[in-house]
């Protein structure tokens, strides 16, 4: 390990540095308290943690603690692999009264793409299969609890292959697939494998998409680039092949640079190459 990263996160789902998604959450929150004041000398912030102003946008702002919504260490070795620990603080006390408050401003044919970072994740999911609105689930993190999940409500499920192992029991990537469409009855699947690239499958259909090379500093924000770039492009009416192709030039971006929001790339500077393996079997 060559350095450790450690965090207190605090305010709505703070977490810079480490989840896009909940950085642009913390933007929304943080901008939405009107009496709310933070003492930034409170957080021991060091060289990377400027992130946390630049994705927020605070201007001469105090923050003062309200409450400790997450603990995470993130440790960083030589190749720019992660691993990270968490505690769930707030994160783990979402309400059902806060689910429909929420959803109740979603409709038939919306999007909910949810992860596994907060507490009652299967009332949620339940919830919005019955509004009609279509699911994308990345697993993450894997819990015992989440394995008893009703997947056949998921629309499309986005992980990667030790997540898959962990809910199929399969190693490889076409067994892990395979459980998942037809034991699961997931009907679209994206499997990651990291420096393998990546897979999708429906059905019968597989579309192996090769990783783009690139110098790789920090992984953390990967999964996330990914899922973003994929989901996009799906949503804007692009093949999932296409979308494939671009989610991996993002991530490849991402990958080449330390840090998780700061580290994704804008969609301009995203370059689709022409040389890269792509197989599709039907």
């Amino acid at each position: 390990v060559d350095k450790v990263i450690h965090l207190f996160c605090l305010i709505a789902k703070i977490k810079p540095y480490i989840n896009c998604n909940l950085v642009i959450t913390a933007t929304c929150g943080v901008k939405s308290f009107t009496n709310v004041t933070l003492t930034c000398s409170k957080l021991a912030f060091n060289k990377h943690m400027n992130i946390l102003c630049i994705a927020v946008q605070i201007q001469a702002v105090q923050i003062e603690v309200i409450k400790l919504a997450l603990r995470v260490i993130i440790q960083i070795n030589a190749q720019g692999s992660n691993s990270i620990i968490l505690y769930g603080g707030a994160n783990q006390a979402i309400t059902e009264a806060q689910i429909d408050q929420v959803l109740a401003q979603f409709d038939r044919g919306d999007y909910l793409l949810m992860q596994n970072e907060i507490s009652l994740g299967e009332q949620i999911l339940r919830k919005a299969h019955q509004k009609g609105m279509h699911i994308i689930l990345n697993p993450s993190p894997i819990s015992p609890e989440l394995l008893t999940w009703p997947f056949e409500l998921v629309d499309w499920l986005i992980l990667n292959e030790i997540e898959g192992t962990d809910l199929t029991g399969q190693t490889e990537p076409e067994s892990i697939v395979s459980a998942l469409i037809e034991e699961r009855r997931v009907p679209h699947v994206v499997l990651t494998l990291g420096k393998k690239g990546a897979v999708y499958a429906s059905g019968a259909e597989r579309i192996y998409q090769a990783a783009i090379p690139a110098n790789v500093v920090d992984t953390t924000a990967a999964g996330d680039t990914f899922t973003g770039y994929f989901f996009a492009s799906v949503l804007s009416g692009k093949s999932p092949a296409e979308a494939l192709l671009r989610a991996a030039a993002a991530s490849s971006l991402a990958i080449s640079q330390q840090g998780a929001a700061k580290s994704i790339p804008w969609a301009s500077d995203v370059i689709l190459p022409d040389d890269v393996k792509q197989e599709v079997t039907k």
